[in-house]
C-alpha cells in the first residue's frame, strides 16, 4: 500500500506489543497521518505479538521464595500440588511445567509447580497386644519397619504379644523408618 502509494520501504523493526498481532504494523517513522513528499523513507515497526520470555529452572528452589518474582514476570497463575517426598524438604519444587527454556507469553501461561510436603510422617498406633501377622500387616500399611527386639514374660498379655513398643503410641515417625 505504501508502495503504491509512492513511498519507499526502509528499515523494519520486530517490536513486541501486548495488544497488537504478529507481524501486523505498531506504526511507522514518520508517523501516519503526517504530510510527507513522494518518495520518503517509511520505517515500519511490526509487532511480534506479546512479549515471550523463557521460564527459568525453578525446581530445587523454595516455592515462597519465588512467589514475587512470578508476580513481577506477570504469569497469569501458579498452580500448586503438593507430595510427600523422601529426598526434597518440605515447599521446594520437584517438578515443574512449563519446563526450564519454554518460550512463553507470561499473562497467558499458567506456572504448573510439584512442591514436596517433606518425608511423611506418621502417628504411631498403640501396638501393644498385636501378634506378628498384625504387626506384619501394620508394617506394610504404613511403610514402618517393625523389628521385635526382644521377648519377655508378662503376667497380663498373653504369649506371642507386644508386651510394650518404643518409640511410645502417638509419637510422629518418617514413614519408612
Amino acid at each position: 500500500l505504501l508502495l503504491d502509494q509512492g513511498f519507499t520501504i526502509g528499515k523494519t523493526v520486530k517490536i513486541s506489543h501486548e495488544e497488537i498481532e504478529e507481524d501486523l504494523v505498531v506504526k511507522t517513522a514518520p508517523d501516519a497521518g503526517k504530510t510527507v513528499k513522494e518518495g520518503t523513507t517509511v520505517d515500519l515497526y511490526v509487532s511480534t505479538g506479546k512479549k515471550r520470555i523463557e521460564v527459568d529452572d525453578y525446581t530445587g528452589r523454595q516455592l515462597e521464595d519465588l512467589r514475587d518474582e512470578l508476580e513481577e514476570k506477570g504469569y497469569k497463575d501458579v498452580e500448586v500440588t503438593e507430595v510427600y517426598d523422601d529426598d526434597a524438604v518440605a515447599g521446594e519444587i520437584i517438578r515443574q511445567e512449563p519446563g526450564a527454556d519454554a518460550s512463553v507469553i507470561p499473562s497467558e501461561t499458567v506456572l504448573e509447580f510439584v512442591v514436596s510436603k517433606g518425608v511423611e510422617e506418621i502417628t504411631l498406633k498403640n501396638l501393644v497386644e498385636y501378634n506378628e501377622r498384625l504387626l506384619n500387616e501394620y508394617s506394610a500399611e504404613t511403610g514402618l519397619n517393625i523389628e521385635i527386639v526382644k521377648e519377655a514374660y508378662s503376667d497380663e498379655i498373653a504369649e506371642g504379644l507386644v508386651i510394650s513398643q518404643y518409640p511410645d503410641a502417638s509419637t510422629k515417625v518418617k514413614k519408612g523408618s
